[in-house]
């Protein structure tokens, strides 16, 4: 049986991660602030074997979300600039204008993206804090499992 102090600090190895969202609403954001926290957390309880794989969990997550995030906005920059470069040297042709709207089409799927991985980063995080709360194991779907 888990002890309630383990499950707890577990639950905030999760809960912990989403300080990004309270940051950016008052105005002041913690640059990796989802990592940061939770590193703190497990990284001083990481002898704890429940505490050790939800922490984990949490932090493989995390960085996967930010890995993921800058490959899809690396991705839409390169597509849009190339797109506005094509329009800047032959705006006369079909395809340069094409694209030069398809550059900021790019972009706003970006930004739909970027909102999509915040909403499910919020409800993946909820759902592993409650099954760490109840002290279940609970894996994060598509982590990176980059800490063993």
């Amino acid at each position: 049986m888990i002890d309630q102090n383990d499950r707890t600090t577990a639950m905030w190895c999760h809960l912990s991660s989403l300080v990004w969202i309270a940051s950016l609403t008052v105005g002041l954001p913690i640059p990796f602030g989802s990592v940061l926290i939770p590193l703190i957390i497990w990284s001083s309880n990481r002898d704890k074997p429940f505490v050790d794989a939800h922490g984990k969990e949490s932090l493989n997550f995390h960085i996967s979300l930010i890995l993921y995030s800058i490959v899809i906005i690396g991705v839409m920059i390169v597509l849009a600039i190339a797109g506005f470069a094509l329009f800047a040297t032959q705006p006369e042709s079909a395809a340069s204008a094409f694209f030069a709207v398809g550059g900021s089409l790019l972009l706003l799927i970006a930004l739909l993206i970027g909102i999509g991985l915040a909403i499910f980063d919020f409800i993946a995080t909820i759902i592993a804090a409650v099954r760490a709360s109840n002290g279940e194991v609970y894996r994060y779907p598509f982590a990176i499992r980059l800490l063993k």
